[in-house]
């Protein structure tokens, strides 16, 4: 069974202060990633994860976790990482539904 995790890495640096680094655990894959905070700052991310992996743990299918969030109002995309339960496992991720529930239920990625 593969390890989970989502969490910001670096909330904004000097050279980009307007850019937060992260990562995403998938088992023994990880995944790098920038996300914009000029629409939604770090902790409006975080919920937003909390949020989607809340309803793959209470039985929804599908959710997505927002990586990229911009004003809808002057943007016409975002970008989420999307998962897909099918039964006890997410995806084509080596990562079981009890890594998630175990992240979750520690407050990580807060």
């Amino acid at each position: 069974m593969g390890t989970f995790g989502i969490e910001f890495t670096d909330p904004g640096t000097q050279r980009d202060p307007a850019m937060a680094s992260g990562l995403i655990r998938l088992g023994d894959d990880t995944e790098y990633f920038g996300a914009p905070t000029g629409y939604w700052g770090v902790d409006d991310y975080q919920a937003g994860w909390t949020a989607a992996l809340r309803r793959i743990l209470d039985g929804e299918t599908v959710a997505c976790l927002p990586v990229t969030m911009s004003d809808p109002k002057t943007t016409n995309f975002v970008e989420v990482w999307a998962l897909y339960r099918d039964g006890d496992a997410i995806s084509e991720w080596t990562v079981q539904v009890t890594a998630i529930e175990e992240f979750v239920d520690s407050g990580a990625g807060r």
